[in-house]
C-alpha cells in the first residue's frame, strides 16, 4: 500500500540515470550537481527503503539544487565510482550551514547502510568534522562504484550546494576560506573599534551607532557562514537557527537609526526625518517575530518586507535631498544598495535566480558598500566638528601654553619630591634591617662578659705598694705586715671568667663591628644615581671559614631562641671569589630568619658544600614552615608568609639576599612545607682568578 501511494505521488516525475563520479583523478572540490538525482518527499515519511526501490529520481543538470522555501524532504542520490587500484580519502561537503536535519546513508557490506546525522537541529559535537559547513568523510574502496543517498529538510532555503574533495584539496580549501573571512571579519572589526574610537573622541551618537551597524553585520555573518553554530552556540540549535533573522533585523534597525542621526545632525530643521521611527518600530517587530515563529516565516517576512522598509526610508531620503540636505545621497545610495542587495538574495533564496559568487555574497557586498557610502556621510559631521574644535583650540591655545610651564615645573618638583622620598623610605628601611643583627651582637656579647667581673675589697699600703684582698665582713688592720705602714681600703674589680672565651667574644664583637662598617660604608658611599644596583667587591677566601664565623657570632643568639646551630661542611678550605662583606650579610639574613621561625626548639644547620661548578650553601631548619600559598611571595620586599608579622622584621631579608645572591651570580631558592621546617638554598658559581671582579 505504501509503495502504491509512492508510485502515486512521484507519477509525474521522469526518471533519469546520472552518471558515477569518478574520483581516481584529481576532484578540486568538484560540483555534484551534474551528478545528482533527486527525489521530493512532500509528506516527510518516506525511508530508505522506499527511496532505494523508486525509480523516479529527477536529474536537471542546467539547474542549480535550489528548492527554496519549502517544508518537503528531499532525497539526493549519487554515485561514486573509484576506477583507481587504491582507495580514496573523501569529503562530502554539502555548503548551505542553514539546514535543520542533513542524514547521509553511506553504503555498507552487505546490502545496509550506515546512517549520519546531522544539521542545525542537533548539537554541533555530532558531525563528523568540526567545520561551518555540513562535511562528511568518505572511504571509497578501489574498483568499486557506491550508491549514496543524501536526505534534507528545513524550514528555511533549501540551497543544496553539494560539493566533493580529496582530504588534501578540502584542507586547501579551507585555509583559503577562512583567510577570506577573516579578511572580511578584520574589516568590519577595524571598522567598528575605529567608530568607538571616534564615538569616545567626539561624543557622537552616530559613531556610536556605526559601531553597533558593524558588530550585528559582523553577526549575521558569522550566522550565515556558520560560525555563529561553530563557535558561538554549538550546544543550542534554537539560538543557531534564530540568529540569522534576528542579525538580519539589527542590521535593519541600525541602517534606519544611523541614517536618521546623520541626516539630523547636518540638518535638525527636518521633522519629516521623524518618519524613520516608524521603519525602526517595523523591524524591531520582525526581530520581536522572529524569537517566536519558524526561521521560514521570519525569513519570509523580511524578504518581503526588507524592501518596503528600505524603500520608505529612500522616500524620506529623496524628499531630504530636494532640500538640499547634506549626506543625504549618500543615505540614499546605501539603503539602495541594501535593498538590491534583499532583492538578490531573495530571489537567490526563493530558486529564480541562479547560484553564483555575487548571489551567494550579495548580502556581504552590499553592506560592505554601505559601509563606505555611511562612512562618508559621517566624515561631514566630522568636518563640522573639526571647525568647531579649531576655533576653541584658538581660544584655549594661549591659556594652554601659560599653564604648560607652570604644569612642567609642578611635575618635575613632583618627580623630584616623589624619588627624595623613594630614596629615603629604602635608605631607612636598609638600614634598619641590616644594622640589627651586628648591632644585638655588640650589644648582647658585653653584657655577657660584664657578669664574669666580680666586685671586691683590698688593703693597699701606703708605703709598699703592698695589696691584700679582704674577704667580706673581714676586719681591717692598722698596719702593713711588711712595712709597718698605714693601710687603705679601696674598692676593685677583678676578672673571673675564662680568658679564652673572652677573647672569642670580642672577636664576634670584632667581626661584627667590621660587618657593621663595612654595611654603613657601604650606603654612605652608594651612587645617588644607581640606588639599589649592587657593585661587590670579590676577594678570594674560604667561604667555609667565612660560614663558621657567622655561626659562631650568631650562636648565642641561637642558644637563647633555644635553638641549637651547627655548621656542616668538609674540614678542608673551599676558596671562592666572593664579597664577604654580601656573602656574610646574606648568610646573616637566612639563619636570623631560620632562628626566629624555629620557635625555640630543633636545629638550624648551615650546611657549605663545594661541587665542580663552584660552592652550594643551604639554611635548613625545622620550624613552622611556609604554606605553599606563600612561597612565591617570600623574596618580595615588605611581605612576610605569616598573618600580622607576629615574628616581627620589615620583610626585607630574604628580597636583599636574592638580590645579593644575583648579584654573584646565583639563585637563592626555597622548599618548606607547612610544619616540616624550610631549606634556603643558593650556589655561587666558581671563577677563575684571573676574571675581573663584578
Amino acid at each position: 500500500m505504501r509503495l502504491l501511494t509512492l508510485l502515486l505521488v512521484l507519477c509525474p516525475l521522469v526518471a533519469h540515470a546520472q552518471e558515477a563520479i569518478d574520483v581516481a583523478g584529481d576532484l578540486r572540490g568538484v560540483s555534484m550537481q551534474h551528478h545528482v538525482e533527486w527525489l521530493e518527499d512532500a509528506s516527510g515519511q518516506l525511508d530508505i527503503e522506499q527511496v532505494r526501490t523508486a525509480t523516479v529520481f529527477r536529474a536537471e543538470p542546467q539547474r542549480p539544487l535550489n528548492f527554496g522555501f519549502s517544508s518537503s524532504a528531499y532525497w539526493l542520490r549519487f554515485r561514486i565510482a573509484n576506477h583507481s587500484r587504491q582507495a580514496r580519502a573523501l569529503m562530502l561537503e554539502l555548503a548551505h550551514p542553514q539546514l535543520d536535519f542533513v542524514t547521509l546513508y553511506v553504503p555498507s557490506e552487505g546490502a545496509g547502510y550506515e546512517v549520519r546525522r546531522t544539521g542545525d537541529q542537533l548539537p554541533f559535537a555530532q558531525r563528523d568534522l568540526a567545520y561551518r559547513n555540513f562535511v562528511f568523510t568518505l572511504e571509497q574502496p578501489p574498483g568499486e562504484a557506491q550508491t549514496y543517498y543524501l536526505r534534507v529538510q528545513s524550514s528555511g532555503v533549501l540551497e543544496l550546494p553539494l560539493n566533493l574533495w580529496t582530504v588534501e584539496q578540502f584542507v586547501e580549501h579551507q585555509h583559503l576560506d577562512w583567510a577570506v573571512l577573516c579578511v572580511y571579519y578584520g574589516v568590519l572589526l577595524v571598522l567598528a573599534l575605529y567608530a568607538l574610537a571616534l564615538a569616545q573622541f567626539t561624543r557622537e551618537v552616530a559613531a556610536l551607532q556605526f559601531s553597533l551597524l558593524a558588530v550585528v553585520t559582523a553577526l549575521f555573518q558569522l550566522a550565515v557562514v556558520g560560525h555563529a553554530t561553530q563557535y558561538l552556540f554549538p550546544d543550542s540549535p534554537y539560538l543557531a537557527q534564530v540568529v540569522v533573522p534576528v542579525s538580519m533585523a539589527a542590521i535593519g534597525i541600525c541602517n534606519f537609526w544611523f541614517g536618521k542621526h546623520v541626516m539630523l545632525m547636518v540638518n535638525p530643521e527636518q521633522p519629516r526625518l521623524r518618519l524613520f521611527r516608524w521603519a525602526i518600530g517595523a523591524t524591531l517587530l520582525q526581530m520581536a517575530l522572529a524569537l517566536v515563529v519558524s526561521v521560514r516565516t521570519a525569513l519570509l517576512l523580511q524578504v518581503l518586507m526588507g524592501p518596503v522598509l528600505y524603500g520608505i526610508g529612500g522616500w524620506l531620503v529623496i524628499g531630504e535631498i530636494r532640500r538640499g540636505t547634506r549626506g543625504a545621497v549618500a543615505v540614499l545610495a546605501s539603503y539602495g544598495v541594501m535593498v538590491i542587495a534583499a532583492v538578490v538574495s531573495g530571489l537567490k533564496n526563493a530558486g529564480v535566480l541562479p547560484v553564483n559568487f555575487f548571489t551567494v555574497w550579495s548580502y556581504q557586498l552590499g553592506a560592505s558598500l554601505q559601509f563606505l557610502m555611511l562612512g562618508t556621510t559621517a566624515s561631514l559631521r566630522l568636518r563640522v566638528l573639526q571647525s568647531q574644535l579649531a576655533s576653541v583650540n584658538d581660544e584655549l591655545q594661549s591659556k594652554v601654553e601659560e599653564l604648560e610651564e607652570a604644569v612642567v615645573s609642578a611635575e618635575r618638583a613632583t618627580r623630584l619630591t616623589e624619588w627624595a622620598t623613594r630614596v629615603k623610605d629604602e635608605f631607612m628601611a636598609t638600614m634598619s634591617h641590616e644594622l640589627r643583627t651586628p648591632l644585638n651582637t655588640i650589644i648582647n656579647i658585653p653584657q655577657g662578659l660584664v657578669e664574669e667581673f666580680v666586685s671586691g675589697t683590698q688593703a693597699v699600703c701606703t708605703h709598699c705598694a703592698s695589696v691584700f684582698e679582704l674577704e667580706p665582713g673581714e676586719p681591717l688592720d692598722a698596719a702593713c705586715p711588711g712595712c709597718a705602714h698605714a693601710l687603705i681600703v679601696r674598692d676593685h674589680v677583678q676578672f673571673a671568667g675564662d680568658a679564652a672565651r673572652a677573647v672569642r667574644y670580642l672577636e664576634k664583637i670584632e667581626r661584627s663591628g667590621t660587618h657593621l662598617l663595612g654595611v654603613v660604608n657601604g650606603m654612605l658611599m652608594a651612587d645617588k644615581g644607581e640606588i639599589g644596583r649592587v657593585v661587590l667587591q670579590r676577594d678570594w677566601l674560604d667561604v667555609r671559614k667565612l660560614a663558621q664565623d657567622v655561626v659562631e657570632d650568631m650562636s648565642d643568639l641561637a642558644e637563647r631562641a633555644g635553638v641549637k646551630l651547627v655548621l656542616e661542611a668538609e674540614p678542608s678550605a673551599i676558596e671562592q671569589s666572593v664579597d664577604p662583606l654580601r656573602l656574610r650579610q646574606v648568610l646573616i639574613n637566612l639563619i636570623g630568619n631560620a632562628i626566629k621561625f624555629s620557635n625555640g626548639r630543633g636545629t638550624v644547620r648551615v650546611q657549605v658544600t663545594r661541587d665542580p661548578a663552584g660552592v652550594q650553601l643551604a639554611v635548613v631548619d625545622e620550624g613552622i614552615g611556609i604554606a605553599p600559598d606563600k612561597l612565591a611571595a617570600v623574596f618580595a620586599s615588605y611581605q612576610q608568609a605569616h598573618e600580622a608579622r607576629a615574628y616581627g622584621g620589615t620583610g626585607l631579608g630574604l628580597s636583599i639576599s636574592r638580590t645579593l645572591v644575583r648579584a654573584h651570580g646565583g639563585e637563592l631558592t626555597v622548599q618548606s612545607e607547612p610544619g616540616q621546617g624550610a631549606t634556603f638554598r643558593f650556589h655561587i658559581p666558581r671563577r677563575r682568578r684571573d676574571q675581573k671582579s663584578a
